[in-house]
């Protein structure tokens, strides 16, 4: 058993009903679409990015030497992912999906 000694504060925590540091759940980080439109913006940057990286490096190559495969071939991998982040996000909008 613990005596009240003069000048020394008692420990509270032993009244409280709940934790002094209860995390809120889900308050902080918004809604889960949130996340998922950073997420697919961080993606979709990340994939231009690296493109325009690999047709740049491929086109310089082929420039000075003029063999143009590497950059043919480039384009045939990164051309349809270009095209179908355009068409993501530049088709055209429907709003009779819901």
């Amino acid at each position: 058993m613990m005596r009240d000694v003069p000048g020394q504060k008692r420990s509270e925590h032993f009244g409280r009903t709940h934790k002094p540091f209860q995390p809120l759940l889900g308050s902080d980080f918004g809604g889960v679409d949130e996340v998922e439109a950073k997420t697919r913006g961080f993606l979709a940057r990340g994939i231009a990015v690296s493109a325009i990286a690999a047709i740049a490096t491929t086109g310089a190559y082929a420039l000075p030497t003029g063999n143009v495969t590497p950059l043919m071939t480039t384009w045939a991998v990164v051309g349809p992912i270009v095209g179908a982040m355009v068409t993501y996000y530049f088709g055209p909008q429907r709003y009779d999906a819901g």
